[in-house]
């Protein structure tokens, strides 16, 4: 039990920090590509989340925003690291469980999407739509990727599952 608990941890610490740095190079290398700072979007997230809907008008980019937001960015991807973690562990003791995971990793993504689009892009007017998807992609994808490389047969034995459900 002890074991278990502490695979569900170490694999949702790597998993959370995978995503976080996943993320953070990828809008990184967007906003460097645009000739913007590689800070731009940590800034700008920063700045509505400290200051709110006056965002724009007080938008710089600051050592405090960027360190404000990635503490919060990183946080925050361990602690849905550690979820996806558990959803991981229970879909491999329960195979039928697969499909809440599935359902649940979507909603997440939506989730995400909805709640930077609307701080970032729609009240804050600091990021636009792109960035909101190429992060949020980098970040799912890079944790999805994580953890199907780690659990690499439980694929296979799902499907073999519901091979035999079905025959």
């Amino acid at each position: 039990m002890r074991s278990d608990l502490t695979r569900v941890l170490k694999e949702g610490l790597i998993g959370g920090l995978v995503a976080y740095l996943a993320a953070v190079v990828a809008l990184s290398a967007f906003h460097a590509i645009q000739g913007e700072s590689i800070f731009q979007s940590a800034a700008a997230m920063g700045t509505v989340l400290f200051y709110g809907a006056d965002a724009s008008a007080n938008f710089a980019i600051t050592a405090q925003s960027v360190l404000a937001y990635n503490g919060v960015h990183l946080v925050g991807s361990i602690v849905v690291g550690f979820l996806a973690a558990f959803l991981v562990f229970e879909t491999e003791a329960h195979h039928a469980f697969w499909y809440f995971a599935l359902t649940a990793v979507i909603a997440a993504v939506v989730y995400s999407i909805t709640v930077f689009g609307v701080f970032g892009v729609e009240i804050g007017g600091v990021l636009d739509w792109s960035t909101v998807v190429i992060g949020t992609a980098a970040w799912t994808l890079s944790m999805v990727a994580y953890f199907w490389w780690v659990h690499r047969g439980l694929m296979r034995e799902i499907q073999t599952d519901l091979e035999q459900d079905v025959g």
